[in-house]
């Protein structure tokens, strides 16, 4: 039976990993315990059914289902939840729908805020200011980081064949509605309602953005081109006709994009919020706009910003010396509190520390499996990571579906991935932690 100071939960391993990695180890080193879980594979059985932990962080939560999700532990149910909201940044339309707000008990766990628009907007939709806190992007932390957490341009050379001689122009997509099935975005509409104006310009987008690079292609047969797709993308004929014709053009995903942001000549985006770790690396960027978004569907940070909108121009940013960044100083700080004498992980170590020793953080959750129309996921859940972890163990590789087989494919790698990293986090650390 493990008894815990502090659990973390995470979703996207891609987007949050390093992150929940590089907590768990500053909080250890402050002589805590805290261990970590999949919210639906990795561990979750296990810490579900055999673990006790004082304060549990997630990775979002907004209903009472999901503090069903995390406080179902079978040793205790009297809890501490502390919500690292993995998405803070919306557009007018997530906001107007109230796909944002929180509510039910969820209001009761404290809520850690990147900036003061976060904690504005939580304050204003009913959170108790006692209850919100800002500290800062703890994702941002490892582009303050540089060269000391990401790889160098040699080695992802040596990786992926790309010539050190020659300048890399990277993409970072956001093009995930544009390449959705239609069975997909079927289903998005009967939950978020009408979309197919951004899917229209989405698609339309793409598509010009991809003619601009095949103009660009044939110009500057000099440069790398590294098309980094969005998590929710699919691949289609398109991207797989370009990697073919033209040898110098590159579609890569693996890697956080911060390997990428660091070590690329020029960056273009399109929608994507990674725009914040490109200022916190220090380097600027082009945002491409041949179709205008509309307002509803604009990110809030890009709202005025400076955009690309014609081809002419992209072809001339080959060449510029403009190195002025999109979006203003002052509106990526009211998203992004950075504090250039602390890490955003210790100052959010210290929240939770905070909230370990004060017992006026504690709340009687109420929501559970059985009383949020929660138990079948629950069980899914429950059935699909302990196999998962049997396999594991056992040494056994799964053919009974696709999702098993991906849950085994996870779990072979997780334990030594996750030791290796952990090892290089509590080195950098171990210099701003006394």
């Amino acid at each position: 039976m493990s008894k815990l100071d502090f659990l973390i939960f995470y979703e996207h391993e891609q987007r949050e990993i390093d992150s929940v990695l590089l907590l768990r180890e500053c909080l250890l080193m402050k002589g805590y315990s805290c261990d970590f879980s999949s919210t639906g594979t990795w561990g979750y059985w296990r810490k579900i059914l055999f673990s006790r932990p004082n304060v549990v962080i997630v990775p979002w939560l907004r209903y009472n289902t999901n503090v069903a999700q995390f406080t179902a532990f079978l040793l205790k149910r009297r809890i501490k939840i502390v919500n690292l909201q993995w998405e803070q940044i919306y557009n007018k339309r997530n906001l107007d729908l109230g796909l944002t707000l929180i509510s039910g008990e969820a209001i009761h766990a404290m809520h850690l805020c990147w900036g003061k628009k976060s904690y504005e907007r939580l304050l204003k939709e009913g959170i108790n200011h006692s209850d919100l806190k800002i500290t800062g992007p703890i994702h941002l932390d490892f582009a303050r980081m540089g060269n000391s957490i990401c790889f160098s341009k040699e080695y992802l050379s040596q990786e992926f064949n790309l010539p050190l001689t020659r300048k890399w122009r990277l993409f970072i997509s956001s093009f995930s509605y544009a390449t959705l099935p239609q069975f997909y975005l079927d289903n998005l509409y009967k939950k978020y309602g009408d979309m197919s104006d951004f899917v229209r310009v989405s698609k339309l987008s793409r598509d010009i953005i991809l003619q601009w690079y095949e103009c660009a292609l044939q110009k500057y047969p000099e440069f790398i081109f590294i098309y980094r797709p969005h998590p929710s993308e699919y691949a289609d004929k398109r991207l797989n006709l370009l990697t073919k014709k033209y040898r110098n053009f590159h579609v890569i995903s693996k890697y956080p994009i911060r390997h990428w942001i660091l070590n690329a000549d020029i960056i273009d985006t399109w929608y994507s919020t990674s725009i914040a770790e490109i200022y916190a690396l220090q380097k600027t960027c082009f945002i491409l706009r041949p179709v205008e978004i509309p307002d509803e569907y604009e990110v809030e940070i890009m709202k005025d910003a400076s955009f690309v909108t014609e081809k002419n121009d992209f072809i001339k940013s080959f060449t510029s010396s403009n190195n002025a960044f999109p979006i203003s100083k002052s509106v990526l700080n009211s998203f992004y509190e950075i504090d250039d004498n602390e890490f955003s992980v210790i100052r959010i170590a210290n929240t939770l520390i905070e909230v370990l020793n004060n017992q006026s953080y504690y709340y009687d959750y109420k929501s559970n499996v059985f009383n949020t129309g929660f138990l079948f996921r629950f069980l899914k859940i429950i059935i699909t990571s302990f196999i998962g972890d049997i396999c594991f163990v056992t040494h056994i590789p799964l053919f009974l579906t696709q999702r098993l087989k991906r849950l085994n494919d996870i779990n072979i790698n997780q334990r030594r991935k996750f030791a290796n990293k952990s090892l290089l986090f509590r080195g950098i650390l171990k210099n701003f932690i006394s």
